[in-house]
């Protein structure tokens, strides 16, 4: 198992799009600092900044930068990327021809699947980690660091618009959501994967996944899906905000990271069933 493990992610390693993705954190640093530095610095943290006594330069610092090009990597880029990924796992070796020969081996199908999975996951982590420490380098050679941190969390999910914290406390939550959030972003490759021994074009797999993901933030925010909107894709991925509390809400923390393992496990599972019964052409 564990050898097919280590060939999956060989394979992830040699694809181009996994440098690709790297490139385009880098230009949304880029483009961000470029912003910052241009136009300067306003928006609902100012206000806030206003509101409690802070000057724009305690606000605007290296660790709310880091918080700020994250959010976009963890919010746009790395589930693109991560639908990409599982999308062409199945999918795309179907249309290339080459997993066709990979199930006349001696492994079983249920092998094959789970192998891939937990290449998938241990990339996504890896990203996570990768992206935000590298982030956090730039961001502390770019700007000071201020001893007080503006948090601006989001009101649908913790009920609150923003929180302050020391820098400590502050840079030790990023750490945490940095390696947390690869567990988010795994269930939304889970349920691509899945998409993935349905079809036989990884471009198909690959817009069923992202759909998903973004139909379920637009569903989330409607008024009439309060009944759902707990158990929604979006919102157990967004269960990272509860760590930014004052005091974590550990026990809704954890309620969303059983809702993603069981998006997990009921997404890899069927995955596990399709494969079994399908025809490799």
């Amino acid at each position: 198992m564990w050898t097919d493990v280590w060939g999956e992610l060989i394979k992830l390693k040699s694809q181009r799009k996994s440098y690709v993705v790297l490139l385009g954190h880098l230009g949304i640093l880029i483009l961000l600092y470029m912003s910052v530095s241009s136009t300067g610095f306003t928006g609902f943290a100012r206000q806030v900044g206003r509101d409690v006594g802070l000057r724009p330069e305690e606000i605007f610092d290296a660790f709310y930068f880091s918080r700020m090009v994250m959010g976009v990597t963890f919010l746009m880029l790395l589930p693109i990327y991560i639908c990409t990924l599982a999308g062409d796992m199945i999918a795309g070796e179907i249309q290339e021809g080459g997993l066709k020969l990979t199930a006349t081996r001696p492994r079983s199908r249920s092998r094959i699947v789970l192998s891939k999975a937990i290449s998938l996951g241990i990339c996504s982590i890896i990203l996570c980690i990768v992206t935000s420490l590298f982030t956090l380098l730039c961001s502390i050679l770019l700007f000071d660091v201020s001893e007080t941190q503006i948090i601006i969390l989001n009101p649908n999910i913790v009920g609150m618009s923003f929180c302050l914290m020391k820098s400590d406390t502050a840079l030790f939550r990023m750490l945490c959501t940095c390696g947390l959030y690869g567990f988010s972003i795994f269930a939304l490759g889970c349920i691509t994967l899945f998409y993935s021994t349905l079809v036989s074009r990884m471009t198909t797999a690959t817009v069923l996944g992202m759909t998903t993901y973004f139909v379920s933030y637009f569903i989330e925010i409607m008024p009439q899906a309060s009944s759902i909107r707990p158990y929604l894709l979006s919102h157990v991925m967004g269960g990272w905000n509860y760590l930014w509390l004052n005091t974590p809400a550990w026990d809704r923390f954890l309620y969303s990271q059983l809702h993603l393992a069981m998006y997990i496990f009921v997404f890899v599972g069927l995955s596990l069933t399709v494969f079994s019964y399908r025809d490799i052409r």
